[in-house]
């Protein structure tokens, strides 16, 4: 080695420490206010100052909820046995009352009632009213055709088919679109034989008529339009 290429590498090290920087510590670098403080020793203590630590944290929300949660556990629980208190002097009462009532419905007689079918033998057949003769009936002969003279006519006519007339005379209501026998109950097979005379098709019950109007009479032959 030559004594150039000797002394060129002897004066490097001195060449950077005359002429260049020289790294930094990284602690030194850090401007102010990076929230770094450096350590300070207490001269002839030995004792370092550290930074004031923030006190733990305390779960208040937590502990507010379980409070909560408690409360309201007892009060539900209170209310459950203000409530079966309340309801337990009416469930003796209810108990009597109910114990009555299905005594009551116990003590009832069940009644069977077995009927008994009449046998065909004992069975006795009504035998039908014969047909009564004409002159055994009475007729009212009314008009509510308008007609002058109809109800006369027509009874005069029924007289000589051998019946009794009751009376000829004008209808209380002319509103009536048809003639009709009319008969009073038990004398319905003389009207419809009265109604074959008189070719009238249409055969009812009496009605509207007072029994002073009929003055006796069974059986009404009204004339309608």
């Amino acid at each position: 080695m030559s004594c150039s290429a000797a002394c060129s590498i002897r004066r490097s090290p001195a060449a950077s420490s005359a002429g260049a920087p020289t790294a930094r510590s990284h602690r030194a670098s850090r401007p102010p206010g990076t929230g770094y403080r450096p350590r300070r020793i207490a001269r002839g203590t030995g004792e370092s100052i550290r930074a004031v630590d923030h006190a733990d944290f305390f779960p208040w929300r937590t502990a507010t909820l379980v409070a909560s949660a408690v409360a309201a556990a007892e009060l539900v629980g209170l209310v459950a046995i203000c409530g079966f208190v309340l309801a337990h002097p009416f469930r003796h009462h209810a108990k009597p009352a109910s114990a009555a009532t299905q005594v009551a419905h116990h003590t009832a007689p069940v009644v069977h009632r077995h009927v008994r079918p009449i046998p065909k033998k004992d069975i006795v057949a009504v035998a039908p009213h014969p047909l009564r003769a004409r002159a055994q009936l009475r007729v009212l002969v009314l008009n509510a055709n308008g007609v002058q003279g109809a109800a006369h006519v027509e009874a005069a006519r029924l007289q000589s088919l051998g019946y009794r007339i009751g009376g000829a005379a004008n209808a209380p209501s002319h509103h009536y679109s048809q003639s009709m026998v009319m008969y009073l109950p038990g004398f319905r097979k003389e009207a419809q034989r009265l109604a074959r005379e008189t070719s009238i098709r249409l055969v009812t019950p009496v009605d509207g008529l007072t029994p002073a109007a009929l003055s006796a009479s069974r059986l009404v032959v009204l004339l309608g339009s």
